[in-house]
């Protein structure tokens, strides 16, 4: 029997765990594994497994995978198969469990389920792909204009599965209220709010060190707007180490000038060194919640980021104990602003290492367990 550790309700419920995909350990995955230290006996559904490549505690874990699992070139190049990810999402058995906690970006919330099941599903975001996002998708090829209508016919019948599923969970759980905000819009639905885990204990154990230039923690895709950053420093001549990797680096080393270092991606411990050393993380694209900030404050590093998505709940949207400068315009204009009312900021003594950090441990892994817990045993009572 699957049963929680720790659980509110009595008697303990029969939990299964569904995920989209476990092919790296990334944020969905650390929230999988918060989730699956909550409930150590619940196996996990997921479209497709990488063995050997998130946590070793989810590697522990019984491992259910979906006949995507088999098909050619899997489970390195799944995605080939998303018309396909509904129907693989609905295979599954789960008729044996009281509880069903999905987390999904894409398809897991879409279970079938039967009556009397009980089903909360944490929600990172609904498909940016198939909403709002769509052109930032799109390759960057001749003719690109054409893609977009293109593209919106082609994921129909995706986009109608998607908003016909999101009605089967009997709890939705959104990431930030940005999240929220975005599955009214586009689901029609209330969802609750609960931040994501950060490990805030890893990042706050950062060694002092004299901080000097900025940084940029970001994979390297258009839509986090890493240009603003390397143009912004460029053009004041201030020292900015870009950490990460991804398509846009070629066009990124072109814009930069003598002052930008790029240093790859970076391991945990590496990563923290790098926020101990930095005056600021710059953080220049929209995101949904955005674990990025949140690491850079518990280390004692102050954050100046684009003012939307996620940001304003992590970094704050400005008055006491915020955790940096947020500038409102994707302009490098708007950025070099910021940068100089950060520096004033900063000399005034404004951004003290205890309170970034009290700000920080506002998204800690306990916060989170506590704060889930608390939605289960008030959704199997009601």
């Amino acid at each position: 029997m699957t049963r929680a550790r720790n659980f509110a309700t009595s008697p303990p419920l029969k939990v299964a765990l569904v995920h989209d995909w476990l092919v790296a350990q990334r944020g969905g995955e650390n929230v999988l594994l918060e989730l699956a230290r909550l409930f150590p006996e619940a196996p996990i559904f997921t479209l497709v497994h990488r063995r050997g490549a998130v946590h070793p505690e989810l590697e522990g874990h019984e491992i259910r995978t979906s006949f995507i699992q088999t098909l050619p070139g899997a489970p390195q190049s799944f995605r080939r198969y998303l018309p396909l990810f509904p129907r693989a999402i609905e295979a599954f058995d789960l008729s044996a469990y009281e509880l069903v906690v999905s987390t999904s970006h894409c398809v897991a919330k879409g279970v079938q389920l039967g009556v009397g099941q009980r089903h909360i599903s944490y929600i990172h975001t609904p498909m940016r792909y198939l909403y709002d996002q769509l052109p930032e998708y799109l390759p960057q090829v001749p003719g690109r204009r054409w893609l977009t209508p293109l593209a919106q016919l082609l994921t129909t019948p995706l986009r109608r599965w998607d908003q016909q599923s999101a009605q089967r969970p009997t709890l939705l759980v959104a990431n930030s209220n940005y999240v929220k905000a975005r599955i009214a819009r586009v689901w029609d639905r209330e969802a609750k709010v609960l931040y994501p885990p950060a490990a805030v204990g890893f990042f706050r154990a950062a060694p002092k060190r004299r901080r000097a230039g900025y940084l940029v923690v970001s994979a390297l895709v258009p839509y986090k707007r890493a240009d603003l950053a390397v143009q912004a420093c460029t053009e004041l001549g201030l020292p900015l180490t870009v950490c990460g990797d991804g398509a846009e680096l070629s066009r990124l080393k072109a814009l930069a000038g003598p002052t930008v270092t790029f240093v790859g991606p970076k391991s945990p411990e590496g990563l923290r060194e790098l926020y101990a050393q930095a005056r600021a993380l710059l953080f220049c694209g929209v995101e949904d919640f955005g674990i990025v900030p949140v690491e850079a404050m518990a280390a004692g590093c102050p954050v100046i980021a684009l003012g939307e998505g996620g940001a304003l709940e992590t970094v704050g949207d400005g008055g006491p104990k915020t955790g940096g400068v947020l500038f409102r315009e994707r302009t490098v204009e708007a950025l070099v602003d910021a940068i100089a009312r950060f520096e004033v900021l900063e000399k005034s003594g404004e951004f003290t290492r205890t309170i970034l950090a009290a700000r920080a441990r506002e998204f800690s892994p306990q916060h989170f367990r506590t704060g889930f817990m608390r939605l289960v045993d008030t959704h199997t009572k009601a």
